[in-house]
């Protein structure tokens, strides 16, 4: 599945955290992290800042990256094809309906949350 920055970076913010679950969910969720985390070449390609993180707009003006935000050099950014297992789509699926019926869901999320959704339904890309 191809996953920009945006993406990449939404889902690795809404899978579960590690504090219970099935030793198979532990293991799939970990591997989702590694898969979906950002590399060291990626970070500094992209000029990729996180919260605290002074970067420079393109009209020269400094800035701190706001506390829970990321920014990154978007005409240098690609797309990454990542291959999540059924099981780890199933796992996002599922974290997304519990959002949804907790009325959490938040903006950024809707995209992403659609394409798993449509992916259910066999329109993958």
């Amino acid at each position: 599945m191809k996953l920009s920055v945006n993406e990449r970076m939404v889902l690795v913010n809404v899978l579960p955290s590690l504090d219970s679950g099935s030793l198979a969910m532990y293991r799939i969720t970990e591997q989702m992290y590694r898969d979906l985390s950002f590399t060291s070449e990626e970070i500094e390609d992209w000029g990729i800042k996180f919260s605290g993180e002074e970067y420079v707009e393109p009209d020269g003006t400094k800035k701190t990256v706001e506390k829970g935000r990321f920014v990154w050099d978007q005409s240098k950014a690609e797309s990454k094809d990542i291959e999540l297992s059924d099981q780890g789509q199933k796992i996002i699926k599922k974290i997304f309906e519990k959002l949804d019926i907790a009325e959490k869901l938040q903006p950024a999320h809707i995209k992403i949350y659609d394409r798993f959704m449509e992916a259910e339904n066999g329109d993958t890309d």
